[in-house]
């Protein structure tokens, strides 16, 4: 099942994310992730849960972000799909 990430999920993500990132301390993930489930608006995390707890992180990198696509490629995420995302504004 994917869900979206809630504070219940906090030590579990932060887990996650000392892999690709191992020498960044607890506190600055801990901030991090404080930070993105304060701005739903602006960050989504979601994540891959079975019976045995967490088992996928995800991420995401805006379409002209080569650099963080490069990054996310190099710590091993692999593309799921690519959105195109559109606004009509209502008079």
């Amino acid at each position: 099942m994917i869900r979206t990430a809630s504070a219940d999920d906090a030590a579990v993500w932060q887990g996650l994310r000392a892999q690709p990132w191992p020498l960044t301390p607890a506190g600055a993930h801990r901030g991090e992730i404080a930070r993105q489930r304060a701005d739903p608006s602006r960050f989504a995390a979601m994540l891959a849960v079975d019976a045995r707890g967490c088992r996928a992180l995800a991420s995401d990198a805006p379409a002209d972000n080569a650099a963080g696509h490069g990054f996310h490629h190099a710590i091993g995420f692999t593309p799921t799909e690519r959105v195109v995302f559109h606004r009509k504004e209502l008079k």
